[in-house]
C-alpha cells in the first residue's frame, strides 16, 4: 500500500511537468512544455476534475450502481480510489490531488510546487493511511531531454529516482522507477541508476497513434510483462476500444465509455472482466474556468 500512493501522488505529475532549471536570460528562448491538458488531450480549460468509482450490480442485462468501492485496484497505468479530487491551474496543469476512501475520508494527497514561469518542478505528498510524508523534486537532462524524479521521505532520505524517455511531441513513452528503502546507505545509488548498472523495479512503456491519442501501455515488474492496455479510436478520436491483457496475452478487462459533458469530455465509464460480467462504475465531473 505504501507504493501504492505513492505511485498514485507521482505519476499523474510525469506527463505535465517541465524544467527544474535555472533561467535563460533571455526569456523568449524559454519554451513552455505542454500542459497535462494537453498531453492527455482533454477538452477545455479544466479547473477541477473529479471522478467516483462505484461497484456495480447486473440483472437482465441492466447495470445498478451500488456503493463506492473500498478497495483501491490497478488498471491500465494507474491506481483508482472510491474519490479523487484535482485542481488545475490556468495553464492547464495539475496543482493538488486529495483521494478520499469509501467514507469520505482523506487518505491521501499531493500539493505541487511550481517556479516563477507557472511550471510545476516540485511535489509534497502525504500518505495518512501509513502516516507518512515526503516530498519529490522533478529534473529535466537537457541534452536528451529525459526528466528525472528524486523522490524522498520525511527525513529527506532518497527513497526512489523515476527516469522518463519523451517523443517529439513532448508525452512520456517510457518510465523506469527504481526502488530503494535504503539508498541513502548506498552513495553510488543514484549513480548506478544513471549509469543503467540497475534494472528498474518497474517499467511503463507508453504508445500514440499520429495525433497523439494514447493507444498502447506495457507494464513490466522486475522486467516481467505484467499487463498490455490497448486502445483504438474513430475518425473523431473518440475512444471505442480500452482493454487491457495480463503478460500472456490473455484478456483481463475493458472499459465502455458512457456519457460526455458540454465539452466533450467523457463523463463515464463502465469496466466488465474477462467473463464480460460489469464491475465498476467510473463517474466524471468536471469544472472549467470562465
Amino acid at each position: 500500500m505504501k507504493k501504492l500512493l505513492l505511485l498514485l501522488l507521482c505519476m499523474p505529475l510525469i506527463f505535465s511537468c517541465g524544467e527544474n532549471y535555472e533561467k535563460e536570460k533571455n526569456q523568449e528562448e524559454i519554451k513552455r512544455p505542454k500542459s497535462f491538458l494537453e498531453l492527455w488531450k482533454v477538452k477545455g480549460n479544466v479547473k477541477s476534475a473529479e471522478y467516483t468509482m462505484y461497484s456495480v450490480s447486473e440483472k437482465f442485462g441492466e447495470i445498478k450502481k451500488e456503493d463506492i468501492i473500498e478497495d483501491p485496484f490497478f488498471d491500465s497505468d494507474e491506481w483508482f480510489f472510491g474519490n479523487k479530487k484535482s485542481i488545475l491551474n490556468k495553464f492547464g496543469d495539475i496543482k493538488k490531488i486529495s483521494v478520499y476512501n469509501n467514507e469520505g475520508n482523506k487518505i491521501a494527497g499531493r500539493v505541487v510546487g511550481f517556479n516563477s514561469d507557472e511550471i510545476p518542478i516540485s511535489i509534497k505528498w502525504e500518505d495518512n493511511l501509513n502516516h507518512q510524508k515526503g516530498r519529490g523534486e522533478f529534473k529535466l537532462d537537457r541534452d536528451d531531454y529525459s526528466k528525472r524524479f528524486y523522490g524522498y521521505n520525511e527525513n529527506s532520505n532518497l527513497t526512489s529516482i523515476e527516469i522518463y524517455k519523451r517523443n517529439k511531441d513532448g508525452r512520456i513513452i517510457k518510465s523506469s522507477t527504481f526502488y530503494s528503502v535504503t539508498s541513502w546507505s548506498n552513495e553510488n545509488f543514484e549513480e548506478e541508476v544513471l549509469r543503467n548498472q540497475l534494472e528498474p523495479d518497474l517499467l511503463l512503456e507508453w504508445k500514440y497513434d499520429a495525433t497523439g491519442n494514447w493507444i498502447e501501455t506495457s507494464r513490466y515488474i522486475n522486467n516481467e510483462l505484467v499487463s498490455v492496455t490497448k486502445l483504438e479510436y474513430d475518425k473523431f478520436d473518440n475512444r471505442v476500444s480500452h482493454r487491457i491483457y495480463d503478460g500472456e496475452g490473455n484478456l483481463d478487462s475493458r472499459w465502455e465509455y458512457k456519457d460526455k459533458d458540454n465539452m466533450g469530455n467523457w463523463t463515464s465509464r463502465i469496466r466488465y472482466d474477462k467473463n464480460n460480467n460489469a464491475e465498476y462504475l467510473q463517474e466524471y465531473k468536471f469544472k472549467y474556468y470562465d
